[in-house]
């Protein structure tokens, strides 16, 4: 097939969980189809990560939208539009004339559109269909969300939350075809016959390690300029962490991803916890680990930091908001706690457990290796395009008579 790949951000480097999974997607679609990106970019893309996105598409496209400018066109549009606030945000007028100069010049077999955030621009070549990666529903993660803030900015989560709903709904419907990671997603959105494509983990990025990790440590890794993130932190940080701690003199909690907010920051003044920032990779800090924790309370999709960490092996103790979207097996795969006590006697559990500890690393490997691999992704995706075409080709039922 010959695809038109249109996303909001650069795939590479992979900062986001957007960019992982569209670097992964173009990735292993090249094996056997070519790939013509088009991608929205705040700055000029680094040389470096143009190069490796050169290795995997037949052609880049890259539309700048500086960030004062996103944002001018928010304050501009937003009281007034109908569009979500996010999708505003993205608003280019020349990425949808870039989709439509580049279709009239090569014959597209489908246009991928990564996610709503480019849901103006990718109907500009009416005669391809186009197929929409919904991701997780903005719609579930922002109903999420608005529970945890405070009543001034959940009156703007309001707004957003009834946006969000009708245009992902308006998207799925225009669209030849779509797809999200979970069905609670599905859900959400409120189309049935979207699939469900999850993510997938690269086992060779993220390697299994059976050696020697630091005594007593926990770890937690995302992004951390991202609310999600940062609410799980902090929350930890407030309602586990000093319950552990007393227990547990010398455990540590290294906190590990960029852009890490003040509130985070704020964290490291408490004795045993570390913010590292950004890193050049999550591996090591999951090798060394006792422990990977991710107390998520909020968002949508899946959570791809639960997925490396099982590769690498570090036994994760997370919350049942958290697991949902992957499926593994409590106390198997993982230790599940739905509150704070729950969620500090799991990890008590393992860290005085080393057999329990390397049993559960052993079979949550297995069970990701089995269960969630980029080439079975990109074969789910091929027969999304598949489906998609053959339905845009369905010619009419003549009138009777």
């Amino acid at each position: 097939m010959n695809i038109c790949f249109v996303t909001a951000r650069f795939p590479f480097p992979i900062t986001k969980g957007d960019t992982l999974r569209a670097y992964y997607q173009i990735r292993e679609l090249s094996r056997e189809h070519s790939v013509h990106l088009i991608a929205v970019a705040e700055n000029a893309v680094p040389p470096s990560a143009f190069a490796e996105m050169q290795k995997y598409c037949s052609g880049i496209e890259v539309v700048k939208v500086g960030r004062a400018r996103s944002f001018a066109t928010v304050a501009a549009l937003g009281i007034g539009s109908r569009l979500p606030l996010q999708v505003l945000y993205f608003l280019a007028p020349e990425l949808q004339a870039t989709v439509e100069r580049a279709a009239r010049r090569q014959k597209f077999d489908v246009i991928h559109a990564m996610t709503i955030r480019v849901g103006p621009a990718v109907f500009a070549a009416p005669d391809v269909p186009v197929v929409v990666d919904f991701m997780d529903s903005f719609a579930a993660n922002i109903s999420t969300r608005r529970a945890l803030v405070g009543p001034l900015k959940r009156r703007v989560y309001d707004i957003e939350l009834a946006r969000v709903t009708a245009y992902e709904r308006e998207i799925a419907h225009r669209a030849a075809g779509g797809f999200v990671i979970a069905d609670l997603d599905r859900k959400a959105i409120g189309v049935p016959g979207l699939a469900i494509i999850p993510n997938g983990v690269d086992l060779a990025a993220f390697p299994f390690y059976s050696g020697e990790r630091d005594a007593q440590t926990l770890v937690f890794t995302g992004n951390m300029g991202y609310q999600p993130n940062v609410d799980a932190v902090t929350w930890f940080a407030a309602e586990c962490w000093p319950e552990l701690k007393s227990h547990q003199p010398d455990l540590r909690l290294v906190i590990v991803g960029a852009r890490p907010s003040p509130a985070v920051l704020a964290l490291a003044r408490q004795p045993g916890i570390e913010v590292t920032g950004r890193v050049e990779s999550m591996v090591p800090y999951l090798h060394r680990a006792t422990i990977a924790v991710c107390p998520i309370r909020c968002g949508s999709g899946m959570q791809n930091k639960l997925l490396e960490a099982m590769a690498t092996g570090a036994p994760v103790v997370t919350t049942e908001f958290a697991n949902r979207g992957i499926g593994a097996v409590a106390g198997r795969d993982v230790a599940v706690g739905s509150d704070a006590a729950q969620l500090v006697d799991a990890i008590s559990l393992l860290l005085n457990d080393r057999a329990l500890r390397e049993r559960q690393a052993l079979s949550a490997q297995a069970w990701v290796e089995a269960t969630y691999g980029w080439s079975r992704h990109a074969a789910a995706l091929v027969e999304e395009y598949s489906r998609a075409i053959r339905a845009m080709n369905v010619p009419p039922l003549e009138k009777a008579g």
